[in-house]
């Protein structure tokens, strides 16, 4: 979330994120928030004034100018089904401020010209923490399901030369499925939303405010995004530094039972140089897996083979 505030009519553009079980639910969750954030801004902190319905009249009320308009920046139907919206509103301070009067509640705006300005500023700090908040919830939860996974299985082999323990060579090949590419996707498309832009990065250092720079790779095109936040770019960087344990999320069934034991692995690795983040590809290979299945004969006996699945898909 980005915000920019204007003295004249005291309107505030805010870039916002929403979720939704539809695309217009997602809409409405973002117009909310520009809404709350606003208010909060510059007229009380004691968000809690603005119940459901009040909000629900100002978020429908377009046409009379507490929102004056908003701009569509990115609409995408996440893997779980449910809709992830961006949005940039134009919301008019000042008759938000009547609107709330006009109920019966009494408030006072908050600062004066020197203030706002500030308020700005602190505003679209705010604002952004929360924009990364959803990015990172909805990056683990497609993260979580971008990946497919096969298995091979060699000729056992005895372990003591004997013929009553032996080891069953198994590989698993992590291949990246299309969840990845959206994943990629709705990340540069957010950062695209609230990043700095270059006159602004000018204005932000001539306030003594620091730049924080984050460049995410896809499909060999390097992307760089300013940020006001040092944790926005930590919270991003924390969730791609989790990737092995993304795609060690599998289950090996041998049919008998679940195959346990330690495994040795090769890994892509999402940040290869300085700060940059690496997005693969769909088909691309994230990471290899092997280890030694320790089998008694009486237990080979009994299998028909391996399968594997997604850790959370629990069918035998």
């Amino acid at each position: 979330n980005t915000v920019n505030a204007q003295e004249a009519d005291k309107t505030v553009t805010l870039v916002v994120t929403g979720q939704g079980k539809t695309p217009d639910e997602a809409k409405q969750s973002a117009l909310r928030s520009a809404i709350e954030q606003a208010f909060g801004a510059f007229i009380s902190s004691k968000t809690e004034i603005l119940n459901d319905k009040l909000v629900a009249e100002q978020i429908t009320s377009v046409a009379n100018g507490n929102i004056q308009s908003f701009d569509i920046l990115n609409e995408s139907q996440l893997p779980d089904g449910r809709w992830g919206v961006t949005l940039k509103a134009l919301v008019s301070v000042s008759k938000l401020t009547s609107f709330v009067e006009s109920k019966g509640i009494a408030i006072e705006i908050k600062g004066g010209l020197f203030a706002i300005n500030i308020k700005q500023q602190i505003l679209n700090e705010q604002a952004e923490s929360q924009a990364i908040e959803q990015l990172i919830e909805i990056m683990d939860q497609s993260l979580k399901s971008s990946f497919d996974y096969t298995i091979k299985s060699s000729e056992p082999k005895s372990l003591d030369g004997s013929n009553n323990s032996w080891i069953i060579p198994l590989q698993v090949d992590v291949i990246c499925n299309k969840n990845i590419s959206f994943c990629a996707d709705y990340a540069t498309k957010t950062l695209a939303a609230l990043t700095l832009k270059d006159d602004e990065v000018v204005t932000y250092k001539s306030l003594n405010k620091k730049v924080y720079w984050i460049v995410i790779v896809v499909k060999g095109d390097a992307q760089s995004f300013a940020l006001r936040n040092q944790t926005s770019v930590d919270k991003i960087i924390r969730v791609i530094d989790r990737w092995e344990s993304y795609t060690k999320l599998f289950t090996v069934y041998a049919g008998i039972d679940t195959v346990r034991g330690e495994w040795n692995g090769s890994v892509l690795s999402l940040r290869p140089k300085g700060g940059s983040i690496y997005f693969p590809a769909l088909g691309d290979n994230a990471a290899t897996y092997w280890w030694d299945d320790k089998r008694t004969l009486s237990q080979i006996e009994q299998m028909t083979g391996y399968t594997i699945r997604p850790a959370g898909d629990n069918k035998n």
